[in-house]
């Protein structure tokens, strides 16, 4: 594949990864251009609001990093439910639950980040959320670049 040439990937989190934290780190000789992320979150009986956020940071980890950019869907999810969150330009900005599980969530269409930048997706309560389930699905185009090294 030439520099500079998109094609369409797909990178998938699961709970098992880290409970409800899913970071993504674009790999060296990479940039990612988001195209949507879908976020199945199942919740357990612990009493509990939860809201789920997205973030984006100049690099994984550490004390140097900056936040770039943050979004949360504008609801909160509680107990024993199960909600898919559609993250993607153009998408609705929804603040109630749709057909009893849908929510979606603008994101800006230029979100290209470069090697070394992170998504993370977290669910932010306070509460002990360790029993919730969720899946993060992540559809980028990816280009090659030369190394940062």
């Amino acid at each position: 594949m030439a520099l500079r040439d998109w094609r369409p990937n797909t990178i998938i989190g699961l709970s098992s990864d880290n409970f409800n934290i899913h970071e993504f780190v674009v790999p060296d000789q990479e940039r990612w251009h988001i195209m949507s992320i879908w976020i199945t979150y199942t919740t357990s009986d612990t009493a509990a609001n939860r809201q789920i956020a997205m973030h984006v940071y100049d690099s994984s980890g550490g004390a140097a990093t900056d936040e770039l950019f943050r979004t949360r869907p504008g609801l909160v999810q509680a107990a024993s439910l199960t909600y898919n969150y559609a993250l993607f330009p153009g998408a609705a900005d929804i603040t109630t639950i749709r057909d009893s599980d849908f929510c979606s969530t603008p994101i800006p269409a230029t979100l290209v980040l470069s090697p070394g930048y992170s998504v993370v997706i977290e669910e932010q309560s306070s509460a002990d959320t360790s029993s919730d389930s969720m899946t993060v699905k992540m559809l980028y185009q990816m280009s090659r670049v030369p190394s940062t090294s």
